[in-house]
C-alpha cells in the first residue's frame, strides 16, 4: 500500500491436469486517506515563583493523546504536569505525533510569565547618616523614590542619601 485510493485486487488460479481453471475473483481495496488534527491549547495564566505544581489541558481534535515539551530551564514538565523552577518567561509545546488513521497535529506553543516573588527590603542604619536599603532579590532590582524610578539604581542594595519613601521592584526577562 503507498497511499489512499481504491484499487481492485484481482485473485485467479490456474488450472492443472486435476482441476480445471478457478474464475477470477476481484476485491476493491480502499485506503482511506488520514485524517487532518488540530491541537487546542487554552492559554497559560502567569504564576508566581512558588506557586503549586499545575496541569496543563491541551486537547487534540482526534481524541489521541497530546505531548508536552520545553526548552526552558525555568520549568519541568511530567506528564502534563508543570513545576515552577525560577522566575522569567517560560514556553511549553504541545504535540500530537498521529496514528495510523490522523496525521500529526501541528504543534501548538504557549508561553507564560512566572512572577518573582514579591521583593523585601531590608533597611541597615536607620536613624545614622549611612543608611542602606537591601532587596531580598538578588537580581532584577530597579530602586524608587517617591516614585520615580533612580537612574542606574539596580543593584541588590541601595545607599539612602536624601530623605524618601524607597521602594523596589524586581524585573526577570520581560
Amino acid at each position: 500500500i503507498v497511499g489512499a485510493g481504491t484499487t481492485n485486487i484481482t485473485a485467479s488460479q490456474a488450472g492443472d491436469t486435476n482441476y480445471n481453471a478457478a474464475p477470477d475473483v476481484v476485491q476493491v481495496l480502499t485506503v482511506n486517506p488520514k485524517e487532518d488534527q488540530t491541537i487546542n491549547f487554552p492559554t497559560i495564566a502567569d504564576k508566581t515563583l512558588g506557586d503549586p505544581a499545575f496541569g496543563l489541558s491541551a486537547v487534540a481534535s482526534s481524541g489521541l493523546t497530546v505531548n508536552y515539551a520545553t526548552t526552558s530551564d525555568k520549568i519541568t514538565i511530567s506528564g502534563s504536569q508543570i513545576t515552577l523552577l525560577k522566575a522569567g518567561r517560560a514556553a511549553v509545546t504541545a504535540s500530537q505525533n498521529g496514528n495510523e488513521i490522523f496525521n500529526a497535529a501541528p504543534s501548538v506553543t504557549q508561553s507564560f510569565c512566572i512572577k518573582p516573588n514579591k521583593p523585601t527590603i531590608a533597611a541597615n542604619g536607620i536613624n545614622t547618616e549611612n543608611i542602606t536599603l537591601t532587596s531580598s532579590a538578588d537580581e532584577g532590582n530597579q530602586w524608587f523614590k517617591d516614585g520615580a524610578a533612580l537612574n542606574g539604581s539596580t543593584n541588590k542594595t541601595l545607599a539612602v542619601t536624601t530623605p524618601g519613601i524607597y521602594k523596589v521592584h524586581v524585573k526577570v526577562d520581560d
